[in-house]
């Protein structure tokens, strides 16, 4: 009864091989023709052509993109599903662009290389969170086993059966399961009430402190208040030195054309008002801190 079974699943595999190969057949002569008639046609019949192969091939892209949603990499409901397949349609028109049919290749191989280059480059690029092809592959690997143990036992299986079968260390196949944890959105609500999310509760370093505004005002009007002791040349050359008026610290060389004074004129009077401000903080503060800024 077993070997009734096997011979019959081995001759409708055998089958369906048969037309997979047929299917693939026709598709390759079709192409052939189409691209015959794409360079050998006006621009306006090229067009038509064109958009003929595109939509012909389609099944292509559909086929590379389902194997995500195999691997459980990507939900078909989900629309970056979708975003994947307009990155395959995207590859399968660069293929159509690219493919010279007097080589004698097949448009389909040539295809496919494009469509995957593609939808794998998107996927890793678009992805909400930054993975590893390695660990995608890992976790491809663990479902299927999970998978083909709960078919042979007929209970889900144990994190031990699962890295006994793949051959793999308890802890390897934990960190891989932790790795395919879905992320979680900042601004998902916390606690019953929900008036809370995970973003309230992360600090936010881009941003001053009222303290760090407080200090950084009182420097500020500290810096200016020594400043009106420099004269007029002195001045211009420290601000635009350390860029105090717009941020953006200038060489000597750039000041010196810009204020139209020689080099060595612009290096002295940085030297006299740095004398100057050192002078006026010594007046005010210990030597330690004056030693420190210095």
């Amino acid at each position: 009864m077993a070997k009734h079974r096997s011979h019959k699943t081995s001759v409708t595999q055998n089958n369906s091989q048969k037309q997979n190969n047929n299917k693939n057949s026709e598709l390759a002569q079709q192409n052939r023709a189409l691209f015959v008639v794409l360079h050998s046609s006006d621009e306006q019949k090229s067009a038509k052509v064109r958009e003929q192969i595109i939509c012909t091939n389609g099944g292509l892209v559909h086929d590379i993109a389902k194997k995500f949603i195999k691997r459980g990499w990507v939900d078909s409901k989900d629309t970056f599903y979708r975003d994947l397949i307009q990155e395959g349609y995207i590859g399968l028109v660069k293929a159509v662009d690219s493919f010279d049919c007097t080589l004698g290749a097949s448009f389909s191989t040539h295809a496919t290389y494009h469509i995957r280059k593609y939808i794998y480059q998107a996927y890793y690029e678009q992805r909400r969170v930054v993975t590893s092809r390695y660990y995608d592959e890992l976790l491809y690997e663990i479902n299927k086993a999970e998978k083909d143990l709960f078919e042979k036992l007929g209970y889900l299986p144990s994190v031990e059966e699962i890295a006994k079968e793949r051959q793999m260390s308890v802890t390897k196949v934990l960190e891989v399961i932790d790795f395919a944890q879905a992320p979680v959105s900042l601004n998902s609500p916390v606690g019953d009430s929900g008036e809370a999310s995970y973003g309230d509760f992360i600090e936010d370093t881009s941003t001053k402190t009222p303290l760090e505004i407080v200090i950084s005002l009182s420097l500020r009007e500290y810096l200016h208040a020594m400043l009106r002791a420099l004269d007029k040349q002195e001045l211009d050359v420290i601000e635009l030195r350390y860029g105090i008026v717009d941020g953006e610290a200038c060489k000597l060389n750039a000041i010196a054309e810009f204020l139209n004074l020689p080099y060595r004129k612009v290096r002295q009077l940085e030297a006299n008002a740095l004398m100057k401000l050192r002078m006026l903080m010594a007046s005010e503060f210990d030597e330690d801190f004056v030693s420190s800024v210095a």
